[in-house]
């Protein structure tokens, strides 16, 4: 189902592929594996970046954030403490 989960979800998918600097590709199945990767690997020294985008990448919508007001709020503080 479509919800603004779902464009958080590819925000998340952009953000990590920003921060290492590799695109995540789909499987020959057509499934992308970002279920495996995007959620184990650490995607920036800083833990509260990879918290978050582990959290907008969650395999399941209810374990996302519910809006992009909470997206922001949360990335602003992570950038916060990145720089801190």
């Amino acid at each position: 189902q479509v919800s603004v989960r779902s464009d958080i979800f590819s925000l998340g998918i952009m953000l990590r592929e920003l921060l290492t600097g590799e695109r995540l590709r789909a499987e020959a199945s057509g499934i992308p594996p970002i279920v495996s990767e995007a959620s184990s690997s650490l995607v920036h020294e800083n833990e509260h970046v990879s918290a978050l985008v582990r959290d907008l990448t969650a395999w399941d919508p209810l374990k996302r954030p519910a809006s992009m007001e909470e997206v922001a709020k949360t990335l602003v503080e992570a950038m916060i403490l990145v720089f801190v």
